[in-house]
């Protein structure tokens, strides 16, 4: 499984505060080191493939849709007076950082991403918590209409 498919389907989980959470977060974590190794072991015989990848020059687009994702979370939680139906800020700031700083370490160590520690905190800051928001009104806007298995949610 990708990095990013994972890394959505482990988003997807802690929204959802998946009462299995903890158990998910370790096998990812632990996919994420080890595909890295077994890629060098199985694929030895093959030539190494490098990949650059330089996002420096738009970490300020990103910046955009991390403020704008958040301003309209922060005008919804202003607007809801009942407190019970905000939506936790707190609660997705942790995802965005801790989900990319699983990934960006993961990489790390496997030796995949280069750039060190202030790679590793500008990404893990701004990457992932870039699309949360959007993450998660795609995630409400789905599990208002489906369950789990997929049949549609009686209304």
């Amino acid at each position: 499984m990708s990095y990013g498919i994972t890394n959505f389907a482990w988003i997807w989980l802690w929204i959802k505060k998946d009462k299995h959470l903890l158990k998910w977060s370790l096998l990812i974590l632990l996919w994420w080191l080890i595909c890295p190794f077994l890629a060098r072991f199985l694929g030895s015989e093959f030539g190494e493939i490098s990949i650059y990848r330089g996002t420096m020059q738009y970490h300020w687009v990103m910046a955009v849709f991390l403020i704008v994702g958040y301003a309209i979370i922060i005008g919804m939680n202003m607007k809801n007076k009942k407190k019970e139906n905000r939506i936790d800020i707190l609660w997705l700031l942790a995802i965005g950082i801790l989900v990319q700083l699983g990934w960006e370490a993961a990489l790390l160590v496997g030796g995949i991403r280069q750039g060190g520690v202030q790679t590793l905190m500008v990404n893990s800051l701004l990457e992932t918590n870039m699309g949360i928001p959007y993450i998660y009104f795609i995630y409400r806007g789905i599990t208002s209409r489906f369950k789990e298995n997929l049949t549609l949610v009686s209304r």
